[in-house]
């Protein structure tokens, strides 16, 4: 069976979860049992999403918000409306899989690969730093490949400034603007301070400039920054790991 059709299956034993909710006086909660086989039901989920629509995806970081807003009552367990909703995102994947599988032979050749590679994100996931906790570097190139793939490039720019002013820390230093200027290796330091440049400079411009009569959007190439984000990155890399 494929991803879809897992995925469909899991949809379907989230509906009848949904048939077995008990009703109360106090309200309506999730019959016994069906908590945990609900969780399990979402980890299932997110992990066949991953291959099919990529690692950074929106229907997995929306799924699993979800599921943990969805435990609102005093016995910690989930919501009818929770497990519906999840039921719906879980289908709705299913249809995106489907479509984008559809139309692919038509796009073959055309994709472009993530804006930040998963073999670095895996490398920065491996990291066991007691210094530095890397879940939000980690999470910020998650979001900038979602953002990049869906065309999303005033995101893609505000989060590359974002992961600039993130790490200068586990470098010693007080600003990227410092690291930039100190950061040793001709080629490597030219890669810096093209981000501490080109990079501030257009993401400035779109998080600064106010609105006027006419706005031109930038493309995929003016926030193309990938290798130099991939230098930086690599160095985080070997400094911690």
């Amino acid at each position: 069976m494929d991803e879809a059709g897992a995925l469909e299956e899991i949809a379907g034993e989230m509906d009848a979860i949904l048939s077995r909710f008990k009703d109360t006086r106090d309200g309506r909660y999730i019959a016994a049992g069906d908590q945990a086989k609900f969780t399990g039901l979402v980890l299932r989920a997110r992990f066949l999403m991953k291959r099919p629509l990529g690692l950074a995806n929106n229907f997995d970081s929306v799924l699993e918000r979800t599921r943990i807003e969805g435990v609102t009552n005093y016995i910690g367990s989930q919501s009818y409306h929770s497990v519906e909703e999840a039921a719906g995102i879980v289908r709705a994947a299913v249809e995106t899989i489907r479509s984008e599988a559809a139309i692919g032979p038509l796009n073959a050749g055309s994709a472009e690969p993530p804006y930040v590679s998963p073999a670095r994100i895996s490398e920065l996931r491996a990291i066991n730093s007691m210094a530095w906790d890397l879940r939000k570097l980690i999470r910020f190139c998650e979001e900038i490949n979602a953002a990049y793939h869906n065309g999303n490039f005033l995101s893609v720019a505000m989060l590359l400034r974002a992961i600039a002013d993130h790490v200068p820390p586990i470098f010693g230093a007080q600003s990227f603007a410092h690291y930039a200027a100190s950061c040793a290796g001709r080629s490597h330091q030219g890669s810096m301070k093209h981000l501490q440049g080109s990079l501030r400079n257009i993401a400035d411009g779109i998080l600064h400039q106010q609105i006027r009569q006419r706005e031109s959007l930038p493309t995929a190439s003016q926030v193309d920054f990938r290798q130099d984000l991939d230098v930086l990155l690599g160095e985080v890399v070997r400094v911690l790991r």
